[in-house]
């Protein structure tokens, strides 16, 4: 695998990273599993993932699979702007509904929060 900076960031990222969109929803938590394990195998170590993808449940598989990895030995790379309830603070960057920096999303993913690599990407709906 090959890898490149992200950005100006310093970061090294494998040139594929790898989508998590299916997790939770069209591929349960133990193939999950096994697809990010064959992704690092091969070098891969940028991921994919949004608060949307399965309704949360993308992020709580990709933290249960970080609980016993090192964590800075990954990039994850995700998304918060999609509607996630009813509610107004459900949607977009509401306080309320959001988490940033190392620590997950409240009632998200269990990732360990050694590594303070986060980064904000917000799309906007049509």
């Amino acid at each position: 695998m090959e890898y490149r900076f992200l950005g100006r960031s310093g970061l090294q990222v494998s040139e594929l990273c790898l989508g998590t969109m299916m997790f939770g929803e069209q591929t349960d938590e133990q193939m999950s599993h096994q697809i990010l394990d064959t992704f690092v195998e091969a070098g891969g170590n940028f991921i994919d993932t949004a608060d949307v993808y399965g309704h949360g449940r993308s992020e709580e598989i990709l933290g249960s699979w970080l609980k016993n990895k090192r964590r800075d030995d990954y990039v994850i790379a995700t998304k918060a702007f999609g509607e996630m309830g009813p509610g107004p603070n459900d949607q977009g960057l509401a306080a309320e509904g959001r988490s940033y920096g190392p620590a997950p999303r409240v009632g998200r993913a269990p990732v360990p929060s050694t590594a303070p690599r986060g980064r904000i990407h917000c799309g906007t709906s049509t």
